[in-house]
């Protein structure tokens, strides 16, 4: 069971391979047990209840190891030495709570990954099958339908950063037609293929509001032309009240006038549905003084805090902040915090068409302890 990027490459729960077939039970004479999977490393298993009629029966917890996956652990209730109806099957990957059939998750569970990544729903073969909702590490959260561990059919995925999509899906990927709605604005609507842009479709534009409605290919209006090459790079806010290491992906002291053509295209690309032409909103000398000054601040007042930070700034058309949204935060009173800085940013406002129009930034920092 190999999970895609999405569901942040979770371990399966697949057997390993024996040059010989298991056997059909488990355990001494008079307290068989049925056949588990993954198979126990040289079938042996352990079970703590009791038995009867000659096999094991009733409440316990069966115990045993899987070559190269670890310990596995299951408490549930046995009839006739098999899983009979829920159980919770703990192993180093992994914790299932749900029903079982032939001592495999099957009919409806939860799983809780060791890396975060959660799902509940329809389970057939320990396969994620049918309805179910996901949440992964980063808090992007899917509830729709399913095939073969892949998102499949219809179904709605909300980003932790908001942006939203719902419609079809195939092998975990957009395909067919759907409506994507960014949080830093805009929306598209129409036909997908591998999670672009492909065939007819609807485009509302971020800032401006202008609506676009034609052929799409390759993630781009059909026939637009050629598209500059992001260009990004590592950089450092460099502060001597600064003990901390900041980097930055532009120069950090650089306005938007001063960044190269590839270096806008790199800071374009968080916007979607940005028509050709337009500019989203930018600090009128660079991103590094608002950096430095949330750094110190951070330092001063929340020493121990780490994690994503991300705020969203509506900038309006005089390249004033209009207002703050706290999309995530190690703390919530550090963005509040963060919103009272940039408050006294001034931007250069976002272009729409060749006229100053409203849009929104995004304050996006991730904190580590060093």
């Amino acid at each position: 069971m190999n999970k895609t990027i999405f569901l942040m490459a979770a371990l399966c729960l697949g057997g390993t391979a024996y040059a010989d077939e298991a056997p059909l039970w488990y355990g001494d004479a008079n307290c068989r047990i049925a056949r588990l999977e993954p198979r126990p490393e040289d079938d042996a298993v352990k079970w703590n209840g009791a038995c009867k009629d000659g096999y094991a029966d009733g409440k316990g917890m069966l115990k045993w190891s899987v070559r190269e996956k670890g310990k596995y652990q299951l408490e549930a209730t046995l009839v006739h030495g098999e899983v009979s109806g829920e159980g919770t099957l703990t192993t180093k990957q992994y914790t299932y709570i749900g029903t079982f059939r032939n001592g495999v998750p099957h009919g409806q569970g939860f799983f809780k990954w060791e890396n975060g990544y959660m799902y509940e729903g329809s389970v057939v073969n320990d396969i994620y099958d049918g309805p179910g909702i996901a949440v992964d590490p980063r808090g992007r959260r899917y509830e729709g339908m399913w095939k073969n561990d892949k998102r499949n059919g219809w179904g709605k995925e909300v980003s932790a950063d908001g942006d939203t999509y719902e419609g079809a899906w195939k092998d975990d990927k957009r395909n067919g037609r759907g409506k994507q709605v960014y949080a830093l604005g805009g929306s598209y609507e129409g036909e997908w293929e591998d999670d672009k842009f492909e065939g007819k479709g609807v485009m509302i534009y971020a800032g401006s509001g202008r609506r676009y409605e034609g052929m799409f290919h390759d993630d781009r209006v059909a026939g637009a032309s050629p598209q500059v090459s992001p260009e990004s790079g590592r950089y450092a806010v460099r502060d001597p009240e600064l003990s901390s290491k900041i980097t930055d992906y532009v120069p950090p002291r650089a306005s938007w006038e001063m960044l190269t053509p590839g270096q806008q295209a790199f800071i374009k690309g968080a916007y979607p549905a940005l028509e050709d032409g337009d500019e989203p909103p930018y600090p009128v000398n660079g991103h590094g003084e608002l950096i430095s000054s949330i750094a110190k601040m951070r330092n001063e007042m929340y020493p121990d805090a780490r994690g994503r930070l991300l705020v969203y700034v509506v900038v309006g058309k005089d390249g004033k902040p209009k207002s703050f949204t706290s999309m995530r935060s190690p703390d919530l009173n550090l963005s509040h915090h963060v919103a009272r800085l940039a408050a006294a940013q001034q931007f250069k406002p976002a272009v729409c068409h060749g006229e100053p129009c409203e849009m929104i930034y995004p304050i996006s920092l991730n904190f580590t302890l060093r």
